[in-house]
């Protein structure tokens, strides 16, 4: 029996809202990293931070 991504996205949606967010993060933590895409996704969150800190923005 092969499951489908859909069949299992389908099944996802009955879960409750909280259940949906615990499998999405078990998920995204299987995935590997790429420790460069998370370095350019922290500059750009430090970089907006001291614009809103500077009041810039």
């Amino acid at each position: 029996m092969t499951i489908t991504v859909d069949r299992v996205f389908e099944d996802a949606l009955c879960l409750t809202g909280e259940s949906r967010i615990v499998l999405a993060e078990r998920l995204l933590e299987s995935v590997p990293h790429d420790p460069s895409v998370f370095e350019a996704q922290l500059a750009v969150a430090i970089r907006r931070a001291d614009e809103m800190e500077s009041g810039a923005v």
